[in-house]
This record gives structure tokens, sequence and C-alpha cells, in this order.
């Protein structure tokens, strides 16, 4: 039995990183729905645990999402970002998750200075992806290292299926599962 899409829908992964140590587009979640759906999500980061010797440090993570319908294809490298700031040095815990259902959208307009920017809930598309990349700030001593974790989730808006009229549903959503 092959796995159920929706597993692709979402994960959590872990990174370390050193010192200026840059990782780029690490993938999160994978959606081919084969048709344009609404889509929902949630994203989160936390540090797992730090080790400075020379604090402060900052770390930046940021996710990215492209998403298609039909032929079209657009990606957004920034569409959330997420920045902790570390001012304790030795070797910190886990810090309090940053976690959002919601992102600002772009500024609509280089001409104005307070150009208002609109608050993004949902993702329109049949197909996504999702990655993030992260960075730990520059200077630190090739020692000092940053352990976190970073996730997302995606689900569908509305998630009619033609298939409930008929009462027959193929994969793991048999007898009401």
């Amino acid at each position: 039995m092959t796995m159920p899409p929706w597993h692709m829908w979402g994960s959590v992964a872990n990174q370390s990183l050193r010192s200026g140590q840059i990782i780029h587009n690490q993938q999160l979640a994978r959606i081919a729905y084969k048709r344009p759906e609404s889509w929902r999500f949630m994203f989160y980061a936390r540090i797992l645990r730090s080790f400075l010797t020379t604090p402060p440090a900052s770390v930046l993570v940021t996710f990215e999402v492209s998403q298609g319908t039909g032929r079209g294809n657009i990606s957004i490298p920034n569409f959330e970002n997420y920045i902790f700031q570390i001012t304790l040095g030795g070797e910190q815990g886990a810090s309090n998750p940053k976690f959002s259902t919601q992102v600002l959208g772009a500024a609509r307009s280089d001409l104005v200075a307070t150009d208002p920017r609109s608050v993004v809930d949902v993702i329109v598309a049949q197909d996504i992806q999702v990655g993030f990349s992260c960075l730990l700030s520059s200077g630190l001593p090739p020692t000092d290292e940053v352990q976190l974790e970073a996730g997302c989730s995606l689900a569908p808006w509305h998630h009619a299926r033609p298939e409930w009229l008929v009462h027959e549903f193929g994969g793991e959503e048999l007898h009401g599962r």
C-alpha cells in the first residue's frame, strides 16, 4: 500500500548551524493535489539548543513557498521569516516557538511610503512546495553552534471530494477513517 498523499502536506526538520553557515531551501512539504484548492497553513520554528561562547547571535529562519495552478507557477522566497536573538552565553535549552497561520503580503507600491500590506492566510494552488532556509550570524567562533527545528503544516480549507456523493473512498478513508 502506498503512503497517503497527506503525509507530504507537512513535516518538521532539525538543523545544526555554525557561525555564518547558511542552509538553503530544505523541503518541508510537497503537495500535488491534481485540482485547485484553497490551503490553510501553519509555519513553526524554535531553537532546540544553543552553545555560544561570545553572544549575542541571531538566527534567521525563512520559509519559501512555490505554488502552481494549471500552467502557472509562482515562487515566493520570503513568504514568512522568523528572527531569534540569542543573548546568553554557554549552553542554553529550547526557546519558545515562533509560529504563524498568517503572513504579511508584500507592499503593493514602491511609490507610496505607507502602502498597506495585506494579511495572507490562504494559499490558492493545486501544487505547493514549502522549504526553509536558515542562517546563524557570522563572526562567532567555529565551536559555537545552534540547533533549530522548523516545520509547516498545510490542509485544504474546504476539502470537498466528489467521492462523498457515492460513498466510495480510496486509500485510508474507508469506513469513516
